[in-house]
C-alpha cells in the first residue's frame, strides 16, 4: 500500500463518516470515475483508487459502535442497507426508499433482482428529470449491468418515450440486451409483436423469434412452428427457423429435418445449423434425409440391398485436405458433398455457407503445396 494513501482523502469524508454518508461518496465517486460511464472524466487509476478506499473505510465503518446499532435503526433505513448488501430478494410494491437510496441501489448493488426492482421503482415515481435520467443511460452501452436494470423496468415508463427506443435496443447485436428490449415491448402492449417480427431488420426478427420461443406458450409455438413449415412470408420464415434449437424438441427437428432438405439453399443451411445447435449427432440423421430426398425411387429401393449406396464417393482434395487437418470431420463432408450435388457452387462455398469452415482455413488449406 502506498504510504501517502489515504481513503478518507480519496472519498473525500472526515473520519467520523457515517455508513450513509460513505456509501454516498463511493456512489459519486464511482458516476464521476468509472471507466464505462460517461458521467465525469473517466480515470481507471482513480476509479482503483476510491474502491479500495471504500472496502478499507467499510471494513472501519462496520465497526463502529454507532452503526453496530444499526438494527434499531428504522425499518426503512435498514431495509435499504440490507438490499444495498444483496442480503434480500424485494418486490417494487413494498419498496418505500427515497430517490437517493434508489438510485445507490441501482448504481451499487450486486444482486441483478436488486437493480431492477430498483429501477422499476424509479420509474413509478414518475417524476419527468428522473425518468429523463433512467431513458437516456438506456439509450448507452455504457454501465451495461444498470443498463440491463433499467431496460429490464422500461414497460412502467412512459409509453411514447420508451418504445421508440426499445425498437431501437432491439437492433442491436447483443442478443442477451435485444431480448430484454422485446419482451418489454410486448409486455407494453403484445400488438407489437407483429411490428417486431416484420421488422425490414433481419436482426430483430430472429431476436423477436428468439424471445417468442422463450415464452414457452403452446399456441403460440404452434403457430410458430406452422409458419415454419410453410414457403410463405419468406424473411419471417426464416426469423423463425433461425431461432428453432430454442423450441421442444420433438416438434422441430421433423420440421427441420424436411427443411434441409428444399431447394432453397439459404433455408437449407439454416435448418442445417439449427439441428447440430440442437445436438452434432443429429448430423447422421441429416445426412441421411438428404441423400434420401435426392434419390430416385429406383435408388431408394436398391438401398435395401445396398445401404453403401448413400455414401458420397466423389473424391475431394479439399476436403480431404481439411479433414486431415482436423478443421472438418466426414459427416461434415459428406453433408456438404450432397449439398454440392444439387446446388452449383464450389466445395469451398459450400462449407463457408455452413459455417463449418472459416475463410483463413480455407486460404490455408488451397495455398498448400498439395493444392498447388
Amino acid at each position: 500500500m502506498n504510504p501517502t494513501f489515504s481513503p478518507y482523502a480519496e472519498l473525500g469524508v472526515r473520519p467520523d463518516v457515517t455508513l450513509q454518508e460513505l456509501k454516498q461518496a463511493y456512489r459519486q465517486a464511482v458516476l464521476r470515475y468509472h471507466p464505462d460511464s460517461a458521467v465525469g472524466a473517466a480515470n481507471s487509476l482513480k476509479f482503483h483508487a476510491v474502491t479500495e478506499a471504500y472496502k478499507e473505510l467499510r471494513a472501519i465503518v462496520d465497526q463502529s459502535p454507532r452503526e453496530k446499532g444499526s438494527e434499531h435503526l428504522h425499518p426503512t433505513s435498514r431495509k435499504k442497507n440490507q438490499l444495498l448488501d444483496g442480503e434480500q430478494l424485494i418486490d417494487h410494491k413494498t419498496l418505500e426508499l427515497d430517490v437517493l437510496a434508489l438510485q445507490q441501489l441501482l448504481c451499487e448493488s450486486d444482486n441483478s433482482h436488486v437493480r431492477k426492482v430498483a429501477a422499476i421503482a424509479l420509474f413509478l415515481k414518475k417524476e419527468v428529470s428522473l425518468t429523463r435520467e433512467l431513458l437516456t443511460i438506456a439509450k448507452q452501452p455504457a454501465m451495461p449491468s444498470i443498463r440491463k436494470a433499467i431496460l429490464s423496468a422500461m414497460h412502467i415508463g412512459p409509453r411514447k418515450k420508451v418504445v421508440p427506443i426499445l425498437l431501437s435496443v432491439a437492433c442491436e447485436c447483443d442478443l442477451e440486451i435485444a431480448v430484454i428490449a422485446i419482451q418489454q415491448l410486448e409486455k407494453i402492449d403484445a400488438s407489437l409483436r407483429g411490428k417486431i417480427l416484420f421488422s425490414d431488420n433481419s436482426h430483430v426478427r430472429k431476436v423477436a423469434a428468439i424471445a417468442l420461443f422463450l415464452k414457452k406458450e403452446v399456441s403460440l409455438t404452434r403457430e410458430l412452428l406452422t409458419i415454419a413449415k410453410q414457403p410463405a412470408m419468406p424473411s419471417i420464415r426464416k426469423a423463425i427457423l433461425s431461432a428453432m434449437h430454442i423450441g421442444p424438441r420433438k416438434k422441430v427437428v421433423p420440421i427441420l429435418l424436411s427443411v434441409a432438405c428444399e431447394c432453397d439453399l439459404e433455408i437449407a443451411v439454416i435448418a442445417i445449423q439449427q439441428l447440430e445447435k440442437i445436438d452434432a449427432s443429429l448430423r447422421g440423421k441429416i445426412l441421411f434425409k438428404l441423400r434420401m430426398a435426392h434419390l430416385s425411387l429406383w435408388e431408394r429401393t436398391k438401398r435395401v440391398f445396398d445401404p453403401d449406396l448413400l455414401l458420397i464417393t466423389q473424391y475431394s482434395q479439399l476436403g480431404d485436405q481439411l479433414c486431415q487437418r482436423g478443421l472438418l470431420s466426414q459427416e461434415q463432408l459428406q453433408i456438404a458433398l450432397v449439398l454440392q450435388k444439387k446446388f452449383p457452387l464450389l466445395l469451398g462455398q459450400i462449407l463457408r455457407q455452413l459455417n463449418y469452415v472459416q475463410p483463413h482455413e480455407l486460404r490455408s488449406v488451397l495455398g498448400s503445396p498439395s493444392q498447388s
